[in-house]
């Protein structure tokens, strides 16, 4: 699991995207039927919608995994959907994981990803916690960070 400790000062609105902070960095874990992760993603929100209250953002990350006896570095890249205006919100992500094989020739594997999830986060919050379902790992959770 990855902690993520930032000093900040004080907050503009063009700093913000309707009361949550623009940027944010997630340290994550995901499971799957016999194979796991951890890492942490960076998430930059850059579209709100006020008619439907709907966030869209891009994700960045990196993770290592095992597999069975083997494991590798993976990066992932993609879209982050969030809704919800209080502090619950419904979150999807879509995108791809590049793996890195743990055999001897190294090759870069795609794999399709997605999730979707809860995430509990206040207006204005710096604490996130998510948690959801997804490809290529069925449980994921994570806690991160806001700021910007």
């Amino acid at each position: 699991m990855c902690f993520v400790f930032f000093s900040f000062n004080g907050i503009t609105q063009s700093d913000t995207l309707q009361n949550t902070y623009r940027k944010s960095v997630i340290g994550k874990i995901g499971l799957g039927y016999v194979w796991a992760e951890y890492g942490a993603v960076f998430e930059y929100k850059f579209h709100y919608s006020k008619k439907s209250n709907f966030k869209l953002g891009a994700h960045l990350g990196g993770s290592y995994y095992g597999f069975e006896e083997t494991g590798g570095l993976a990066l992932y890249t993609g879209l982050v959907g969030i809704t919800g205006g209080k502090n619950s919100h419904f979150e999807f992500t879509v995108g791809a994981n590049w793996a890195l094989t743990g055999d001897a020739a190294g090759e870069w594997e795609y794999i399709p990803a997605g999730t979707l999830g809860y995430r509990y986060q206040k207006p204005f919050g710096r604490f996130i916690w998510r948690a959801g379902v997804g490809w290529p790992f069925w449980m994921n959770a994570g806690i991160g960070v806001g700021f910007n």
